[in-house]
């Protein structure tokens, strides 16, 4: 059966947790490397990453579950600037310029759209890359 990525992971660890607690509300999740090939070490200084791979029927289970989990984890951490619980995930969809740029990007790391994120709070404005680690016991 043919498989869908749900999400793709810098850190192993982080997807091995996320993929463990899929698993326990009954999704059917995968994880699958990407290592560097030895004919983009020319292109890419660093190994691509984790995949998280599900079942087409798990897959919007699985969104559902991220989307719960994500927010549940937001509302454990204060802002470091005005100490308040209303942080948001801001995504980024970048298109490429030209059809060479996102061939490129295609053949290097199997996606035509760059995606990224940052962290917003709601109430001063304050905005960041990274946050620090709360709890790893997370329940959905």
């Amino acid at each position: 059966m043919r498989l869908i990525e749900l999400r793709s992971f810098g850190n192993e660890k982080e997807a091995t947790a996320i993929q463990t607690m899929l698993q326990r509300e009954g999704v059917k999740a995968t994880l699958q490397s990407e290592p560097k090939q030895p004919s983009e070490s020319i292109f890419c200084t660093s190994i691509l990453g984790t995949r998280l791979m599900v079942e087409p029927p798990d897959c919007k289970k699985a969104w559902d579950l991220l989307d719960r989990m994500e927010q549940r984890y937001l509302e454990k951490i204060c802002c470091p600037i005005c100490k308040k619980h209303a942080l948001t995930i801001v995504s980024i969809k970048k298109k490429h310029r030209c059809k060479l740029a996102a061939l490129a990007n295609m053949l290097l790391k199997g996606k035509t759209v760059e995606k990224s994120w940052y962290y917003k709070c709601a109430s001063c404005g304050y905005d960041f890359k990274e946050i620090q680690p709360v709890d790893d016991t997370i329940k959905f």
